[in-house]
C-alpha cells in the first residue's frame, strides 16, 4: 500500500499497514536505517501524556475505553493521598500551589511529548557500524524492545518565550556577509575573523503566540457565563510580551514559565475557574474540581506588585486572605489562567489584533454534532468590534447555524448542522470583514480584510465506505498475505476523474480506516455509550476527554494523516496572493492593535 512515490513519509509503513515504523523504504544504512524521522517517531511513541511508555505498535479495533478508565482510576488513587495538604495549602491558606497529581502528570506529559529532543541515532558511529563498546548501548537507546527511553522532564528546562525571542534576534541579517564556512580536519567550523560574527542567521520560525484565560468580569462566587471582551480575557504569551487588557500587557516574559507550562495552561481544560456551561454546571464543576485537587490551571505572579505582597498574602488564613489581593482583577496577587477555550478556542482573535491578512485556522476541537460551537463564538464576540466571519461555501448556511445554536435549538428537533461524516471539502474557506453587511468573501475597499482558511477533522466517510469495505483486511496485519485488495482500492480512489481531491489520499489514513471498519465489535456497556455512524467509531471526532486518558499511535497517525491531506495545495495558493503582507515578528515587534477598540 505504500510506494517510493507515494508523498507520504515515514513513519508511515513501507509495504503495508500497520507496522512500527524505525526505518525508511530503501534505506542504504544497515538494518536500522537513518534516523531522519526521529521527531514523528518521537510524537507517535510519545503521543499518550498520561503514560510514560513510548509505543509504537498500534492497536486498531477502535478507542479502548476501558483503558481510559483504567488511567482514570489510577488518577484518583494517585489524588487520595495528597488532598489534605491541598486543602491546606489552597483552601485554609491561599499558596496558589497546583498539586494536582492529574494535573501535573498532564503538564509532565506535555513536556515530555513536546519539549524533549529526541537523540539522533545516526551520528552515532557505534550505532551505524553494528560495533564497539557502545554498540549495545546505542541499540538500546534507538531500537531497544522499549522503544526510545522516557526522557527526563528536566530536558525541557530552558524552552522559554525568552529562548525564543533570542532565536528570532538571530533570523536577522548579520550587518556584514559572513565567509563561507570552512571545515576543520575534524569537523569543526574554523572561528571567524576578528570582527565578524561566528553565528550564521538562523531560517525563518514561526511566531508564537499562546493563548490563555483569565478570569476578569466576576468573584470568586459567581458563576454565571463569562461575557468579557476578547482583549481582556484572552491573556497571551509571546516571545516579546504577556498579558491583556485588563491585566495589563508586560515586557519581557515571566520567570520560571517553561513553554510546556505555556502550553498546559492553554489546554487546562479542568480547572474550577471553568464558566462556559450554565451556571449551576458551572458552580458543580468549580466545587468538585477545587475541592478534590483536580484543577489544572497555572497561577503566574501579578507583575504589578513586589514578591513581598504575596508573601503577606500567603501568611493570611481563610476568610482573612478574600480581603487581601484577591479579587481576579489588576489588584490580585496572583493571575489565574486556564483553557483558552473558555475566551477564543480558535486563537483568531490574537492574529486579528496584530492585522493579519491571510488566517489558517485548525479547528480541533470536539464537535461531533457538526454545529461549529467554536466559530459561531468568534462570530458572536466579532460583531461588537464591527467584524463579520463568512464561511459562504457552506450549506446550510453558517449564519443559520449559528442562530440556531444560539438559541439553543436542538438537533432532533430539526436544528441545522452538518455532518462530520459526509463532509464534501477539505477546505473551507471563508473571511473575516470590517464590512458587516458583506455576503461574500469578495475583496473590497475594507478597513480590515483577512482570508480565512479552515480545516476541521471531517471526512466523506458515506463515500469511502465502499472503497474500505472492498478492502481485505488481512492484508493489513503484516502477516504474509498474496491478495492485494486494499492496494488495488486505495488505487482505485486515488485514480476517480470526477474527484481529484482523493489522487494523494493517505495510505496510513486507508489502512486505519480500513481496520476501523472491519474490526470485530465485543459490546460492553462503556462501547455502547458511545456508538457512532461508523459502527461504534467515533473517528474524526473523537471526545476530548477520552482521547487525553487514553491515545494510542494509530489515532494519532491518523488524525496527523488527515489534516496532512486536507493541507495538501493549500500553501500555493496562500503564497500565491500578491497582496498577502508577509509580517515577520521583528517587523511588527509585538504591538498589537485591533480594528476597533471600545
Amino acid at each position: 500500500m505504500h510506494t517510493d512515490t507515494d508523498p507520504e513519509i515515514c513513519p508511515a509503513s513501507s509495504s503495508q499497514f500497520p507496522v512500527p515504523q524505525r526505518e525508511c523504504p530503501n534505506s542504504s544504512a544497515g538494518d536500522y536505517g537513518p534516523d531522519p524521522y526521529r521527531f514523528q517517531n518521537h510524537l507517535r511513541g510519545y503521543q499518550d501524556v498520561f503514560s510514560k511508555n513510548f509505543v509504537l505498535d498500534p492497536h486498531i479495533a477502535y478507542q479502548e475505553y476501558e483503558a481510559a478508565w483504567s488511567q482514570a482510576s489510577q488518577a484518583v488513587v494517585r489524588t487520595l493521598p495528597v488532598l489534605p495538604v491541598h486543602w491546606f495549602a489552597n483552601g485554609l491558606f491561599d499558596w496558589g500551589v497546583n498539586l494536582s497529581p492529574s494535573g501535573r502528570r498532564y503538564f509532565g506529559g506535555i513536556a515530555k511529548t513536546y519539549s524533549f529532543r529526541p537523540a539522533n541515532c545516526n551520528t552515532w558511529d557505534e550505532f551505524r557500524r553494528g560495533a564497539g563498546a557502545g554498540a549495545s548501548a546505542a541499540k538500546r537507546v534507538c531500537y531497544g524492545d522499549a522503544g526510545r527511553p522516557a526522557p527526563n522532564n528536566e530536558a525541557a528546562r530552558g524552552h522559554t518565550m525568552s529562548a525564543l525571542s533570542n532565536l528570532y534576534y538571530q533570523q536577522l541579517p548579520p550587518a556584514e556577509p559572513l565567509p563561507p564556512a570552512k571545515l576543520e580536519p575534524g569537523g569543526g567550523k574554523v572561528p571567524a575573523p576578528p570582527g565578524k560574527s561566528p553565528v550564521e542567521p538562523l531560517p525563518r520560525i514561526p511566531f508564537w503566540i499562546a493563548n490563555t484565560t483569565a478570569g476578569v468580569d466576576r468573584s470568586p462566587l459567581t458563576f454565571d457565563t463569562q461575557n468579557a471582551d476578547l482583549e481582556d480575557s484572552v491573556f497571551e504569551f509571546t516571545p516579546y510580551s504577556f498579558g491583556s487588557r485588563h491585566f495589563g500587557r508586560w515586557i519581557g516574559t515571566p520567570t520560571d514559565v517553561e513553554l510546556w507550562k505555556i502550553a498546559g495552561a492553554s489546554g487546562a481544560f479542568l480547572d474550577a475557574q471553568q464558566r462556559t456551561l450554565p451556571w449551576m454546571k458551572n458552580a458543580m464543576a468549580a466545587a468538585a474540581m477545587g475541592s478534590l485537587a483536580a484543577s489544572w490551571g497555572v497561577s503566574i505572579a501579578n507583575p504589578r506588585w513586589r514578591d513581598e505582597v504575596r508573601i503577606h498574602h500567603a501568611l493570611l488564613p481563610f476568610p482573612f486572605y478574600l480581603m487581601h489581593h484577591n479579587s481576579p482583577d489588576r489588584n490580585g496577587a496572583w493571575i489565574h489562567l486556564s483553557d483558552g477555550g473558555q475566551s477564543d478556542n480558535t486563537g483568531v482573535w490574537s492574529l486579528i489584533r496584530r492585522g493579519a491578512t491571510t488566517i489558517l485556522l485548525a479547528d480541533e476541537s470536539q464537535d461531533e454534532d457538526g454545529r461549529l460551537s467554536d466559530l459561531c463564538n468568534l462570530r458572536k464576540q466579532l460583531a461588537p468590534r464591527g467584524l463579520a466571519l463568512l464561511l459562504p461555501g457552506l450549506q446550510p448556511k453558517f449564519e443559520s447555524v449559528c442562530d440556531a445554536l444560539a438559541n439553543d435549538e436542538k438537533i432532533e428537533g430539526g436544528a441545522p448542522h452538518y455532518d462530520v461524516r459526509a463532509w464534501k471539502q477539505r477546505v473551507v474557506r471563508g473571511c473575516i470583514t470590517s464590512e458587516t453587511t458583506a455576503k461574500n468573501c469578495e475583496r473590497r475597499a475594507a478597513t480590515y480584510f483577512a482570508r480565512l482558511f479552515v480545516l476541521k477533522p471531517a471526512l466523506d466517510l458515506e463515500f469511502l465506505r465502499p472503497f474500505l469495505d472492498a478492502c481485505n483486511p488481512k492484508e493489513l496485519s503484516g502477516e504474509p498475505n498474496e491478495s492485494s485488495t486494499c492496494a488495488e482500492q486505495l488505487s482505485r480512489l486515488r485514480t476517480l476523474e470526477d474527484h481529484p481531491e482523493y489522487r494523494s489520499f493517505p495510505a496510513e489514513l486507508f489502512g486505519f480506516l480500513t481496520l476501523r471498519v472491519h474490526a470485530p465489535r465485543e459490546r460492553t456497556w462503556l462501547r455502547a455509550c458511545h456508538e457512532t455512524v461508523l459502527e461504534g467509531d467515533a473517528f474524526p471526532q473523537n471526545s476530548t476527554i477520552w482521547m487525553t486518558l487514553d491515545s494510542n499511535p494509530a489515532l494519532f497517525g491518523a488524525y496527523r494523516e488527515l489534516a496532512a491531506w486536507q493541507m495538501r495545495d493549500i500553501g500555493r495558493e496562500i503564497w500565491q496572493d500578491q497582496d498577502l503582507r508577509c509580517l515577520s515578528p521583528m517587523s511588527f515587534g509585538d504591538k498589537a492593535k485591533s480594528p476597533r477598540r471600545r
